[in-house]
């Protein structure tokens, strides 16, 4: 019987590993950013650029991503720019070809931070955790698609005043091979 139990297993399994398909791409584009709940609280454009490798099993996919983003905020006539290493994991759902709906974490590490052209770094935080929602839409016979989505910031960035959440919108392409 456990035998039995064991081979079925092991069919399930390299059936969907069968099924799998596998692709990795580039991405690039514009952010919208702000710090929520602090004083930097005006939105500043800035760009995000990294690459993605997708896991797709059925309508459901897997997407881990490393992007280079700008993001930080405005308050008055000072900018806070930040950029951040992010490293978000997308779980997507395809609601038909092509079109997908996605959620997933993301975890960010703090490059830099300047304020005025001051280094103000040491006052953040160097980590930050937040979830992101958004779609994506990848044109069909072509490795070209769009995507939008919002990055919401949990942590509280801001060491002195522990406030200050990343508030981020992203639109952009990419090129999935």
């Amino acid at each position: 019987m456990k035998k039995l139990f064991l081979l079925a297993v092991v069919i399930l399994s390299a059936s969907v590993i069968a099924n799998a398909q596998f692709g990795y791409g580039i991405k690039a584009g514009m952010n919208l950013a702000a710090l929520n709940g602090g004083e930097v609280d005006k939105m500043k454009a800035g760009f995000q650029a990294g690459v993605f490798g997708q896991l797709k099993i059925a309508n459901f996919a897997i997407q881990p991503e490393v992007l280079f983003s700008m993001q930080g905020g405005a308050a008055g006539s000072a900018s806070l720019n930040m950029n951040y290493i992010n490293i978000p994991v997308m779980l997507q759902y395809y609601l038909i070809p092509g079109l997908a709906l996605e959620a997933g974490p993301q975890f960010g590490l703090l490059l830099s931070a300047k304020a005025e052209g001051e280094d103000i770094k040491d006052a953040f935080k160097t980590t930050d955790f937040g979830i992101n929602f958004g779609a994506s839409y990848k044109l069909p016979l072509l490795p070209l698609g769009v995507f939008a989505r919002y990055s919401l910031g949990l942590t509280n960035l801001d060491k002195i005043a522990d406030d200050g959440k990343n508030g981020v919108i992203q639109v952009g392409a990419f090129l999935k091979f």
